[in-house]
């Protein structure tokens, strides 16, 4: 069966790596192997598939994963009661309100509480559902509503950024630093930008993270293409 094969030199593959006390000559058998396995696998399901033809399934995962997170986050306000969550006002990197997420349902209280430990969760910088805030604030929102898009975009068109991947990184680096310049410039300045200017410069923040993600990985694959050929 070929899923046992697979299995079994994966198996091979980090018996040999364990041998191995060079960290780059590690990273290099690794890097390899994920490249060797997921064309095999690719051709498991589907004869005739190259190395490279396996990389959209991985940008598939990507996109799947941020509208999953998306929905999550989104859906969470309306499996609670109207108005349960609301002055959420808190601090980066601790919890604030554990006992009220631990009265809500599995989802809610775990998208709630990832949002109170990662988010300011600002009322009056987020957007309000059923009654709610929702768990992350509107930069944050934002960033993930662009990075779903912009992952949809390197879906539907991998083969033109992949043939401009160095133009493409520096594009998406650039839009990357939209937000964090604006919020300096903001915090520097001491004015209120509003939630328009937040959510814009936000969504082509998330926009270029995605960009950037899918060229890491074109160049990642790439590089251990030539490292699996030679």
């Amino acid at each position: 069966m070929p899923s046992s094969n697979l299995i079994s030199e994966f198996q091979v593959s980090l018996q040999g790596q364990r041998s191995i006390k060079n960290p780059n000559q590690c990273w290099h058998l690794c890097s390899t192997d994920i490249v060797c396995l997921s064309s095999r696998f690719g051709q498991a399901i589907m004869p005739g598939v190259t190395t490279m033809d396996c990389r959209p399934y991985l940008g598939l995962l990507y996109l799947i994963a941020f509208i999953a997170v998306l929905s999550a986050v989104t859906v969470s306000p309306m499996l609670i009661e109207p108005g349960s969550a609301v002055n959420l006002d808190g601090r980066v990197g601790r919890m604030d309100h554990a006992v009220l997420w631990s009265e809500m349902g599995i989802l809610p209280g775990s998208i709630y509480s990832m949002g109170d430990y990662l988010c300011h969760q600002m009322g009056d910088r987020s957007l309000w559902i059923n009654g709610s805030q929702l768990p992350i604030c509107i930069r944050e929102y934002a960033l993930l509503m662009g990075a779903t898009v912009g992952a949809a975009i390197c879906f539907w068109i991998s083969s033109f950024i992949d043939g401009n991947t160095k133009r493409a990184t520096l594009f998406a680096l650039a839009m990357v630093m939209i937000s964090p310049a604006e919020w300096a410039v903001s915090e520097f300045c001491g004015y209120d930008p509003g939630m328009e200017v937040i959510s814009a410069v936000s969504i082509l923040s998330g926009v270029g993270f995605a960009i950037l993600i899918h060229c890491i990985m074109a160049m990642s694959f790439h590089r251990a293409t030539r490292r699996a050929v030679h």
